[in-house]
């Protein structure tokens, strides 16, 4: 939010010159502040390089907009370069190995562990599913025969340069995640809607239209198929909702009758979407992913308060932290080697990733299985008490 805004507000900056500008400077360096406390450098070198980017195709002299840009970035690390050094002097080097590691080690690919590591191609993938079902109505606009190269407009000249920028940025580093392109996205939807709202895609929001009729129309009865042979495909159930959340399965039906008996137009549309979407969220969503949530190894973990908590680190991954299940546990679990082991507390709970299991000292084991698929690194977790 802190990136985008900021990013808008620039804009505005560079269109209208009678606005007031010094204030606005100021909050767009606020922005880029926050964004940066909040996502390390990058929260302010991506914006930076957008604007700077954009400059330049609007006219701007080459090393102005540069200059300009690089000013900007430096002032916004400013509080945050006196924030990382007041927890530099109470976290010591182990704090400056990790803010290096996550910041640098992630972009240059030289992490000590996998983190995950996705193809290039994910990012296109990940980008086209967080904007269904409307990258649909763009495919369809893509073949229709009526379309037409027109110049761009300095927004639409902003919105690419932003999807540029931020996708390309985030194929370079071998570590990718879905939420590393959220800054994209309302750039992403400027696009689309402009696709989709040109007067030449009349005919294709019309279709796109019928299509999103057709799917909520279907939701209960999907709903149903799905709890009656669900099981025989490996679905979860979604029967195990609460009942808000068979009351939201109304919303589509409701949307869907509207579209039949009234105005079917583009608002209408996104009704259709914004009910099924509601229906997703309250109904499949939880049965899906609730079950692979860290949070169910909790139970399992046990032991009364205070207990040690440490999980076991691989030799190639020293720096090995399982960040879900210590926002559980108040940041107390804590990487060991299998050298230190012999010599932690009885009752230590030892958790132990997959790849770590053949360092664990046999004096300790068996460990059993309390994740089949770790949140952080997608591979199973195990478990042992320290006799």
């Amino acid at each position: 939010a802190c990136m985008v805004i900021a990013l808008y507000i620039m804009f505005r900056l560079h269109e209208d010159r009678r606005c007031r500008r010094f204030f606005r400077w100021i909050a767009v360096w606020a922005l880029l502040t926050c964004a940066t406390l909040t996502k390390g450098p990058v929260g302010a070198l991506l914006p930076c390089a957008v604007a700077g980017l954009w400059y330049i195709l609007r006219g701007d002299n080459f090393f102005f907009a540069f200059f300009r840009m690089l000013l900007l970035a430096v002032l916004a690390m400013v509080v945050p370069a006196l924030w990382y050094y007041a927890a530099w002097l109470q976290g010591g080097d182990a704090f400056f190995n990790l803010a290096y590691e996550e910041n640098i080690g992630r972009l240059t690919g030289t992490m000590s562990y996998e983190s995950h590591v996705q193809p290039v191609w994910y990012n296109f993938v990940t980008l086209a599913a967080g904007t269904l079902p409307w990258i649909l109505g763009v495919l369809m606009a893509a073949f229709s025969r009526k379309r037409r190269i027109t110049p761009l407009a300095p927004a639409g000249m902003l919105a690419l340069s932003a999807v540029v920028v931020i996708v390309g940025f985030y194929c370079i580093p071998s570590s990718k995640r879905s939420v590393y392109l959220l800054p994209a996205y309302p750039f992403v939807a400027y696009w689309i809607t402009s696709i989709i709202d040109s007067e030449y895609s009349e005919k294709i929001v019309r279709a796109f239209g019928w299509i999103m009729f057709t799917l909520a129309a279907a939701v209960v009865p999907v709903f149903i198929l799905w709890n009656i042979y669900g099981a025989d495909f490996g679905l979860p159930p979604l029967a195990t909702v609460h009942w808000y959340g068979y009351a939201m399965l109304g919303a589509p039906v409701l949307a869907a009758a509207y579209w039949m008996i009234g105005k079917r137009s583009t608002l209408n549309i996104c009704t259709l979407v914004w009910s099924m979407y509601l229906a997703y969220i309250a109904c499949v969503m939880p049965a899906v992913l609730n079950p692979r949530s860290d949070r169910n190894a909790i139970p399992q973990i046990g032991g009364p308060t205070g207990t040690p908590i440490v999980v076991l680190t691989p030799d190639e991954a020293p720096d090995y932290r399982l960040y879900s299940l210590n926002f559980y546990y108040g940041d107390r679990i804590t990487p060991v080697r299998a050298e230190q082991v012999p010599y932690m507390p009885s009752g230590t709970r030892i958790l132990i990733p997959e790849t770590a299991l053949e360092d664990l000292p046999a004096s300790e084991g068996p460990a059993r299985r309390i994740l089949d698929r770790s949140g952080d690194f997608r591979h199973p977790l195990y478990m042992t008490t320290k006799k």
